[in-house]
């Protein structure tokens, strides 16, 4: 608004009163108009500096929103890990607790051993302190996020347990080189350094016009009275002036090289920007194909676990397993669901870095 404002004229309104003594007095009322002409595009130029340097200023700013979003995502991670971990150890403890009813039902038909018995009631005291343990983690990781959206810290919240396996989501490829462009484009981080460029090589051009000065409007119009005379003077005059700078001892040279300066310095920094856009892009799209592929594989351990245990426990039912089977299989399962649970938030806060790499308010799934 301020250089914009350097095209509009000003007029200004004054009174005045001047008075010698033994002599007389007068009173001057008058309006002088100030009006900027041409300046051979400095001022165009350094409306186009603040601009940039608006432009520069906002991108900043975008680029704190996302490192917030990021924090804010990690506390989302950790919170969606801490209820999945909880909700394996529910699913954990409901399996030891079947387990020990199975135990004790053997041992009343005198099928099974009172060590077999203990054997289960341990897993099962152990399956409890596990699911007490978890929990405490999940409402604290809870009440961190609540803090963060701006909620009560004993806001109650809640994720859907029951995330659906897509299949298709492992099967679909990641332009790496595609998001390395959209990065190049649409971050922040570059389009500040990319404003900062522009608005040196702005004040370039505006020192270059200042060489050749400007044209400017002068007018006044206004009434003198003077003490004695009834009568009014009006006066009223007009000018058009080009002041042309001759010689300023080097000032504008200085000026012009200290901001060539500034422009090469700038062009290394819009390279810099780029280079490390790349690379983050490049580093977070390979950290997601792994974490995704990780994902897949606990997903297989996760299935294998369960109908393991699933096995056990029906060969121990039938009486032909052994309950340290069952035991072993429980403890594999209970702990290829922690797997699965860590794995998935692994690829969650992937998907999240990605799309911050990019310049995306993520997160990001593969396409």
């Amino acid at each position: 608004d301020l250089a914009q404002g350097q095209r509009m004229p000003s007029l200004n309104f004054s009174v005045g009163m001047d008075a010698e003594r033994g002599s007389s007095a007068s009173g001057t009322v008058a309006l002088r108009l100030e009006w900027l002409l041409f300046d051979f595009g400095a001022t165009s130029a350094g409306i186009q500096q603040s601009r940039q340097t608006l432009a520069a200023v906002l991108d900043d700013q975008r680029a704190e929103v996302l490192l917030a979003l990021a924090d804010a995502a990690q506390l989302f991670t950790a919170a969606k890990t801490a209820f999945g971990r909880f909700d394996s150890a529910a699913i954990n403890l409901r399996t030891a607790q079947d387990s020990a009813r199975m135990t004790e039902a053997r041992q009343a038909a005198g099928a099974g051993s009172l060590a077999e018995k203990m054997q289960a009631q341990t897993a099962l005291a152990q399956a409890r302190l596990e699911h007490i343990r978890t929990k405490s983690q999940w409402q604290a990781a809870s009440g961190s996020l609540s803090i963060a959206m701006g909620l009560g810290a004993s806001q109650t919240l809640s994720f859907d347990p029951a995330e659906a396996d897509d299949d298709s989501f492992f099967d679909q490829t990641l332009d790496t080189q595609a998001l390395i462009d959209e990065a190049r484009v649409r971050h922040p981080r570059v389009a500040a350094a990319r404003a900062r460029l522009a608005e040196a090589q702005a004040r370039s051009k505006s020192i270059d016009a200042e060489r050749w000065g400007n044209v400017t409007l002068n007018a006044v119009a206004g009434r003198i009275r003077t003490s004695g005379y009834t009568d009014l003077r009006d006066t009223s005059s007009a000018s058009v002036l080009w002041t042309l700078p001759l010689f300023d001892r080097g000032v504008t040279s200085a000026r012009q090289r200290e901001v060539q300066g500034q422009i090469q310095v700038r062009n290394a920094g819009v390279d810099d920007a780029l280079g490390q856009i790349e690379l983050q892009v490049w580093q977070q799209s390979q950290a997601l194909i792994a974490d995704r592929d990780i994902l897949r594989e606990a997903r297989t351990v996760r299935n294998s676990a369960e109908l393991s245990l699933r096995v056990s426990s029906e060969r121990y039912r039938s009486g032909v397993g052994l309950f340290s089977d069952v035991l072993t299989a429980q403890n594999v399962a209970a702990n290829a669901r922690f797997q699965w649970v860590e794995a998935r938030a692994n690829l969650l806060k992937s998907q999240f870095r990605l799309a911050a790499s990019i310049g995306r308010f993520g997160p990001l799934a593969p396409s």
